[in-house]
């Protein structure tokens, strides 16, 4: 997840800056424990790996 923390902080710190309410925190954090969970099962970079910026790959 490279474009934002929200793999390793709430998304709830963004209310306000990026995202609206604790509404739009609830479904992105749905949405990135999916996204990191099927990163797990497909890529052959772990997820911790797949966190990191491109620049420590």
């Amino acid at each position: 997840m490279d474009d934002t923390p929200w793999d390793l902080v709430d998304p709830a710190t963004s209310i306000g800056a990026i995202l609206r309410d604790s509404d739009e925190s609830d479904v992105i954090r749905k949405v990135v424990t999916a996204v990191v969970a099927v990163a797990d099962r497909q890529s052959a970079m772990s997820s911790s790996e797949l966190r990191k910026p491109l620049s420590q790959r």
